[in-house]
Formats: structure tokens, C-alpha cells, sequence
């Protein structure tokens, strides 16, 4: 990352084979390493994992590992700061695509990765998609799904102990057919953020959203936001938090528009979530959307496929830029500790806002007065 640009070294195979439902985590506290997962064909479709450890622009990959002897779909992850454990989530399709987790732990020095004996989170049938996030208010895991084949989009609380993970009952997210889950944990509110089309398959669905507070080992969503409600709707989604912005942001194909890739600024208030009105970050037809943020840099990757022409794929990735688009006029706003605007008096103004995008702030003081006053944020 250099501003708002980003570049990237020469690709390197962490698995020689193919592989399909890739994930990919970043495993911290005192690993600091990548772990890529996923359904590794040559070795009759079980689940797999490997350890990365970057150096500079490279990345090189210690030995591959198997979680699951089975036929393994629809893999996601997290990680776990509170056990430093990594948490995958998967449909095991040879065990009646039973929503199953297994727990990784990473060696110390090595670039290897050990699992426990998988656990069950859904016993019906989790055909479709999952998601999963850490919430690290409450140390536990958040995980949204397809439930009883798509009839419903479900969740559970998990709380990880050693190399095994137990789970609270079953909440239900949204009790019609939906598909294309994410999710995010919005550290400044201690909040969950759940994204979903509603709708399944190919076709098409209204983009909604819905906060969940995790309390003991059950969360509770509170109503149901719309990022984009034309008809035809969204295909697929990816969501993050970035800290800096204090911000949700929603990635999506817009099937409407013809597929475009747009994204969404998604604010969260107590137990709801409202959403700005999107921009399109590529006017091409997009698929497979990613979002990420970058903890050093302070900046949110937006990541896509795309159809350039006659179907040929290429793939992009950029920084997001905020422009704020959401003051109300006359409202004094304040700098928080992440350089973001919030309203809270913590002695720190910045100004007062003219306009839904504009503020005016203390023209009379210097460069220097003003990032003494705001504790050196600028």
C-alpha cells in the first residue's frame, strides 16, 4: 500500500493443484502468518490447509494438512486472538452436508498448522453458504448460514476451548431463502454485521443487513436495513470494518446495472445499520467480491473479478476512498481516537458542518496549533 494505490509481487502457488473454496486468514498475536484453506482436488476433494509466511513481497508455504477426510464445500475462517486459534467453517457434503468447524493451531516457529476432531454446527443440511467472524468483545465466534437447505438463514454462537469449539442454539437471521452471506465485527460499537442477498441460486435478491449483539452464547439481530433494493438485485457481497472510518463497507454485484461492482458506506447505530448510497467501483460485469482492511495502513481493499470482454476474466483490486456524505448541517463534530468524526465531546473539534459533505473548521489556528489540538491525529 502507498496512499491510496496498491501493487503486488509475483504470484506463488500454495497448492499445485486445484482447489476450489479458497480461504484465506490472517493468523496474529505472536504468528503473524497466512493460512490458505480450501477443497483440494487432487486429494479426493478433502479439505486442506497451509501456513504462509510473508517476507517482503513473497510469500512462501510450508506443507499442506487436511482438516477434513471428506468432500469439503463452502470453506470460511477467522481468527480466534482471544485462544489464538484459527476457526474454519464448512459443509461436509460426505456427512449430508452437515455444517461442521474444525480448529487449527500453528506451531511457533514452523510453517505448519494440527487440527482437532471437527464439530457439528448445523445437523440439517448447510448446502449453500457460510460466514464467520470473531467477535473479540465477547470472545466468541459468529457464524451465519444457509439452514435445512436454504430454507432459512440461521446463526450460532461458538466459544473456542483448546482444539474444540462448543456452540449455543440456533437464531434465526432471516426466515426466507437467502444466499451470499458475509460478515464483519465492528469493534467500535461491539457489534456483528451480517450481509446477505435475499434470494438463492443465480437469480437475483434485494441486499440486506442486520446488526447482532452476542450475549453468553446467543446473539440477537435487531431490523433488517436494505443496502439496494431494486428487484433484480445482487448476485454476490463481501463486507469489512474499517476501524479508521469507524465504518461498515458492503462490496456487491449489481445485477441491474449490468452487474457492476458498487459498494455501500454502512454506519451502525445501537442495534441498526443504515447505508449511504453506492458508488461503482467497476462498470464491468463482476463477480467474486472480496473486501479486506489493512490494519497498518489504515485503508480497506476492495478486491473483484471482472469480464473485460467475451468472458475472459481478469481480476482487481483497489483502495477505497471515503468522502463524507453523511453530516448533518449544523451538527458539531469531533475527532476520535481513530481519526474518524463522531459527535461525542472529547475535546477535540474539528468543526461544524455546513453541508451533508463539508465542515467548517477554526480557520484562525496554524498547521501545528490545529494537530496539537486534535492530539497529533494530522
Amino acid at each position: 500500500m502507498s496512499g491510496s494505490t496498491i501493487s503486488f509481487g509475483t504470484p506463488v502457488v500454495a497448492n499445485s493443484a486445484g482447489c476450489y473454496y479458497v480461504s484465506v486468514v490472517f493468523v496474529g498475536g505472536s504468528h503473524n502468518k497466512i493460512v490458505v484453506s480450501f477443497r483440494d482436488l487432487s486429494a479426493s476433494s478433502y479439505g486442506r490447509s497451509t501456513v504462509g509466511q510473508v517476507s517482503g513481497t513473497s510469500i512462501t508455504f510450508g506443507s499442506v494438512t487436511t482438516f477434513e477426510t471428506s468432500n469439503t464445500n463452502h470453506i470460511v475462517g477467522t481468527f480466534d486472538s482471544n485462544s489464538s486459534k484459527l476457526v474454519l467453517a464448512y459443509s461436509d457434503s460426505g456427512d449430508s452436508n452437515k455444517g461442521k468447524v474444525a480448529i487449527g493451531t500453528i506451531s511457533g516457529t514452523n510453517n505448519s498448522i494440527s487440527f482437532g476432531t471437527p464439530v457439528t454446527f448445523n445437523e440439517g443440511e448447510n448446502y449453500s453458504t457460510n460466514s464467520i467472524t470473531f467477535d473479540s468483545n465477547t470472545n466468541k465466534i459468529v457464524i451465519v448460514y444457509n439452514d435445512n437447505n436454504n430454507t432459512r438463514t440461521a446463526s450460532v454462537v461458538g466459544t473456542v476451548s483448546g482444539t474444540s469449539i462448543s456452540f449455543g442454539s440456533a437464531v434465526e437471521v432471516d426466515s426466507t431463502q437467502s444466499d451470499g452471506m458475509s460478515l464483519c465485527f465492528d469493534s467500535t460499537n461491539n457489534k456483528v454485521v451480517v450481509a446477505y442477498k435475499a434470494g438463492t441460486g443465480d437469480a437475483g435478491g434485494p441486499g440486506r443487513a442486520r446488526v447482532g449483539t452476542v450475549s453468553g452464547t446467543t446473539i440477537s439481530w435487531g431490523a433488517t436495513a436494505t443496502f439496494y433494493s431494486t428487484a433484480i438485485g445482487i448476485w454476490g457481497n463481501a463486507l469489512t470494518y474499517d476501524a479508521s472510518q469507524q465504518k461498515v463497507l458492503v462490496i456487491y454485484n449489481d445485477r441491474a446495472n449490468p452487474k457492476k461492482g458498487r459498494a455501500s458506506v454502512g454506519t451502525v447505530s445501537g442495534t441498526s445499520i443504515t447505508f449511504s448510497s453506492s458508488v461503482v467501483v467497476q462498470d464491468k460485469e463482476v463477480y467474486w467480491p472480496f473486501a479486506v482492511y489493512d490494519s497498518n495502513a489504515t485503508k480497506s481493499v476492495l478486491g473483484w473479478a471482472y469480464t473485460p470482454s467475451n468472458n475472459n476474466y481478469a481480476t482487481a483490486a483497489g483502495v477505497f476512498t471515503y468522502a463524507q456524505s453523511s453530516l448533518t448541517i449544523g451538527t458539531t463534530y469531533f475527532v476520535g481516537n481513530t481519526g474518524g468524526l463522531q459527535t461525542t465531546n472529547n475535546g477535540r473539534k474539528i468543526g461544524r458542518a455546513i453541508s451533508a459533505t463539508k465542515l467548517l473548521v477554526n480557520s484562525n489556528m496554524s498547521g501545528d496549533e490545529m494537530n496539537a489540538y486534535l492530539g497529533g491525529l494530522v
